[in-house]
């Protein structure tokens, strides 16, 4: 890779993990009462890192998100519960969300490019919905049975539908529709 490769790449990282973080700023002041929590909104310039320069740059840029959530006291809620299992659940659902959406993407690109993009796009808010919900029933299982008790639900049911909250949903359509926009967009500005 030249310089001048190396210099865009840098810059087009620097620019998705400045957007990621502006995003889950913006998506801090929206919380969904059932789960808690606010939707990441900041899967597309993860994906979209993940997609452009590959596995280790989605791991990264999921990485720095999940620390900017910790250091900007957005789990705070759960801090004072369990402070290691909030780290552990927080930093690790959004690095692995990057990592295994680049994995797909990466492992899928050459069989058809426009279904990796989308299957990149749906994994990464999948799999961070899905650790926060293990993370959850892991390290607040007493916080997560008596939400689900609040709530009339056994604890299987309650699981279900945090998982398939209006958050999740909103993560993925948003991550699928806009995700291979800003790829188009950024092969398009890279080439010029």
């Amino acid at each position: 890779m030249s310089r001048k490769q190396e210099t865009v790449k840098l810059t087009v990282i620097a620019i998705l993990l400045a957007i990621a973080i502006l995003l889950q700023a913006i998506a801090s002041v929206i919380v969904f009462p059932i789960t808690n929590s606010s939707p990441a909104l900041s899967f597309i310039p993860i994906v979209v890192g993940a997609i452009l320069y590959g596995p280790k740059v989605g791991t990264l840029l999921g990485f720095v998100w999940s620390a900017f959530i910790l250091v900007s006291g957005q789990a705070s809620y759960y801090m004072g519960m369990n402070a290691v299992g909030t780290v552990i659940t927080v930093l690790g659902k959004g690095t692995c969300a990057g990592l295994v959406s680049g994995l797909l993407y990466k492992g899928l690109k050459n069989k058809n490019k426009v279904i990796a993009i989308v299957v990149a796009s749906v994994a990464a808010p999948l799999v961070n919905s899905l650790l926060y919900r293990v993370g959850l029933v892991t390290f607040f299982r007493d916080f997560f049975f008596g939400k689900a008790n609040d709530k009339g639900l056994s604890p299987i049911a309650y699981f279900v539908v945090a998982f398939t909250s209006a958050s999740f949903f909103l993560e993925v359509g948003l991550s699928a529709v806009f995700s291979p926009v800003v790829v188009r967009i950024c092969n398009i500005a890279t080439n010029m």
